[in-house]
């Protein structure tokens, strides 16, 4: 395990226990964009979220697209899209799906006062280390990074939109950034508008997309039930996975697989629905001190296949050179041994 400039990082869990973690050279990560179908509707019972999970670079079907963002004081959906993926080649691993996992546990140890303060501290924890990346690389011109947040903050509902944009020829554009308290029906797209164009028209291709739910949308009826909202951003995303969505509008090539939903509740539940991503993350932060010296960490903990790992008490202890780190992980007490390297 390396340390330097006061921070650890450590990686896992393992099938063989914990591992350092270290990030990939810039010139053995491809930074890939995501062309993303995400729904986050608002309705009086909560909120429905749904996304599809075609893989970046057109490999997979099982891309997270949705996070559980909940902390002490909010239930959270997080929905990233745009230039999205960073994959390491040889590893197949996506630092910036972990990079999202560490920020949302990072934020569970800070204060924000209210969704716009999260949305806006989200944003300026993930925008250093994605323009590094981007900027390493020399396929594109143009980047950008489109996070979506939905759920309740302190029991209020709210909506938030963060875009971040990099040109390598020209000055980057503005950042774009919206906060708002939404009425039922009201909601987050990212997707195809023709695609919901097509289906609200009645148009024949997509007749067998249209729903009660996507109706009252268009109509910002407040009446429609959290079933309804599912069930609408459900059919649109499959409507955009459709042959004659594809032949309509060139974005909807790359919406395919899963098709993954969640459900987050005025009583602060997240609750994946039947089709959970195949792997999520979730990252703690924690402090520790050390000759005289406070380090901060994050451990990032994954979960494949809806069974969650994790690492709770968490204890960690310096002897003689070596960071022990206690606790109950799957069911059973640990005690690993981290020597540094």
């Amino acid at each position: 395990m390396k340390h330097s400039n006061l921070t650890l990082n450590i990686y896992g869990p393992t099938p063989h226990g914990w591992t350092a973690f270290e990030k990939p050279a810039p010139s053995d990560i491809t930074v890939a964009s995501m062309p993303t179908a995400i729904f986050m509707i608002y309705t009086s019972e909560g909120f429905a979220i749904v996304s599809d999970s075609k893989g970046s670079m057109n490999k997979g079907t099982g891309e997270q697209k949705i996070f559980d963002a909940s902390g002490p004081d909010w239930c959270l959906a997080c929905g990233v899209s745009g230039t999205a993926s960073a994959v390491d080649k040889q590893s197949g691993r996506d630092i910036f799906k972990e990079l999202y996992a560490c920020v949302i546990g990072q934020l569970k140890t800070l204060t924000p006062r209210n969704l716009t303060e999260y949305a806006d501290l989200f944003i300026s924890l993930v925008e250093g280390s994605w323009r590094s990346e981007v900027y390493s690389q020399y396929d594109w011109p143009k980047y950008s990074l489109k996070v979506q947040l939905a759920g309740y903050f302190k029991g209020q509902p709210g909506i938030a939109e963060r875009e971040i944009f990099f040109d390598r020829y020209e000055n980057d554009p503005p950042k774009k950034s919206s906060t708002f308290c939404p009425t039922p029906s009201e909601y987050s797209l990212e997707g195809s508008q023709p695609v919901k164009a097509k289906i609200l028209s009645g148009d024949p291709d997509f007749q067998k997309f249209k729903t009660d739910g996507l109706t009252k949308i268009a109509a910002k009826d407040p009446s429609i039930s959290l079933q309804e909202a599912m069930h609408a951003a459900t059919q649109y995303i499959e409507a955009c996975k459709s042959p004659k969505a594809r032949e309509l509008d060139s974005y909807c090539k790359s919406i395919d697989g899963r098709i993954c939903t969640a459900v987050l509740t005025p009583t602060n539940t997240f609750q994946w629905g039947k089709n959970p991503p195949i792997s999520s993350f979730n990252c703690f932060s924690v402090f520790f001190f050390f000759d005289g010296l406070y380090f901060n960490t994050a451990i990032l903990m994954e979960r494949r296949s809806g069974q969650s790992k994790g690492i709770s008490p968490i204890n960690f202890v310096f002897t003689k050179g070596c960071l022990n780190l206690r606790g109950s992980f799957s069911g059973a007490d640990t005690s690993e041994c981290f020597r540094p390297c």
